[in-house]
């Protein structure tokens, strides 16, 4: 039997990030892009107060994605994985990658029983009396769906209503706590800033505005390299 509770009010916890296979370096006005992508990768060029990004999809090499950002820059040229950008203009550049999170939506009780037939009621309140002090000293017990926590004490009855069979009844249910989380794949912050009214602004991928608490959440899970 499975009950459901309400969940934790905990913040997401990532879990893990997209490793950085590429890197940047900008000498200006040139920018060189190196290594082999891998999806979940983002390459960006700032160029002034206006930002370019490229998510690699997988398997691109550092010419196809210096192709790919020259592209969306106006008057850049490209040559193999350098990109020269005209213009006078303050350049930075980085590689950053995607974070996953989890976060509890709802707790759950995998209950279980453990029953003991006996011959008389002593030797059943015996048996029982040892299944308590061992369950206590279990700190992880595994359920399907690699689902482990600790056991915890529910209840426990006896039933006589067999006596006449001459089997003597005892059980015990117990059940272990387990959360259900949702897992969510987060972007890295490329750029960010305040604009002159103040604002934060940003280049954040997949498309979306910027936010304090995406920042927060984010920031600390992804890898970022900028030179």
């Amino acid at each position: 039997m499975t009950r459901i509770l309400k969940p934790l009010r905990s913040p997401p916890i990532i879990t893990r990030t997209v490793p950085i296979t590429m890197s940047v370096q900008v000498t200006d006005p040139t920018v060189m892009i190196n290594g082999i992508a891998t999806a979940g990768q983002v390459v960006g060029i700032g160029v002034g107060s206006t930002g370019y990004a490229y998510r690699c999809v997988g398997g691109e090499t550092a010419s196809v994605v210096a192709q790919s950002l020259a592209s969306q820059i106006n008057g850049a040229q490209v040559s193999m994985n350098q990109i020269y950008v005209p213009g006078g203009h303050k350049l930075i550049a980085g590689v950053v990658s995607d974070s996953f999170t989890s976060v509890e939506v709802a707790r759950q009780v995998q209950a279980f029983r453990i029953a003991i037939y006996a011959p008389t009621p002593a030797i059943r309140d015996a048996i029982g009396r040892l299944i308590s002090p061992t369950l206590m000293q279990v700190r992880r017990f595994e359920l399907e769906y690699g689902v482990t926590n600790a056991p915890k004490y529910l209840n426990v009855w006896t039933d006589d209503a067999t006596a006449k069979a001459g089997v003597f009844k005892r059980v015990e249910r117990w059940g272990v706590e387990y959360p259900t989380n949702a897992v969510e794949q987060v972007p890295g912050v490329l750029f960010a800033g305040l604009n002159s009214s103040g604002k934060l602004v940003g280049q954040f991928h997949p498309d979306g505005p910027i936010t304090i608490e995406r920042i927060i959440n984010v920031w600390t899970g992804c890898s970022n390299r900028f030179r």
